[in-house]
């Protein structure tokens, strides 16, 4: 996952190892056109984008049919995270657009492939 900061300029990914959020560059040049994509889609108001990403690479590498899993298991997180955010009282809404090609931009290899966005956020 990347998550969007508070300042709105920053971003982080998510690091399952440590659970943590590592910072990303600062530069939101990469994010914006996706940031204007998904105003399109839902306005943020005061809430922050969720990326949900996946390495279609990795889950190729053990599992056959890895197409299928990708999606299961965005699923699975995001609806997960819909779970936790009713009960903490935020607003959470998935918009139903992938993120590509902003998400693919994120690595030099090309490796990545965007799964999901959502916005999180206070309730007013």
């Amino acid at each position: 996952m990347v998550i969007q900061l508070t300042d709105e300029e920053s971003w982080a990914r998510y690091n399952p190892q440590n659970h943590s959020l590592d910072l990303l560059a600062k530069d939101d040049s990469l994010f914006q056109p996706l940031v204007d994509c998904s105003e399109q889609v839902v306005p943020r108001g005061g809430g922050h984008l969720i990326l949900f990403v996946a390495e279609p690479g990795k889950t190729a590498a053990k599992y056959e049919n890895p197409e299928s899993l990708i999606w299961r298991d965005a699923g699975v997180l995001q609806g997960s995270l819909a779970l936790v955010a009713a009960a903490l009282g935020l607003n959470y809404c998935l918009l139903g657009i992938t993120g590509n090609p902003w998400v693919a931009q994120l690595s030099d290899q090309g490796k990545l492939q965007g799964v999901g966005v959502a916005i999180l956020g206070a309730k007013p």
